[in-house]
């Protein structure tokens, strides 16, 4: 009777230790996808700041090509 009774007790503790460990295995997956989310979102955000540079780096350079005809031509 003692025996069936320590194994009864087991049961319970080793289904608790079962549930924490999969509750552990989902927030480990949950934060590797927050920190995945995260360098997307960085990424992304680089990529729209290094875009709006070019634009603005490729109009500042075209006004200059234009400027410096004018130049060309007014010296000429």
């Amino acid at each position: 009777m003692g025996q069936q009774l320590s194994t009864i007790a087991a049961t319970p503790s080793s289904r608790v230790l079962q549930i924490y460990n999969e509750l552990e295995k989902t927030r480990i997956e949950r934060e590797l996808a927050m920190q995945e989310l995260l360098e997307h979102r960085r990424r992304a955000y680089q990529l729209a700041y290094e875009r709006e540079k070019l634009k603005w780096s490729a109009s500042g350079g075209g006004i200059m090509i234009v400027f410096c005809v004018f130049s060309w031509l007014h010296h000429k």
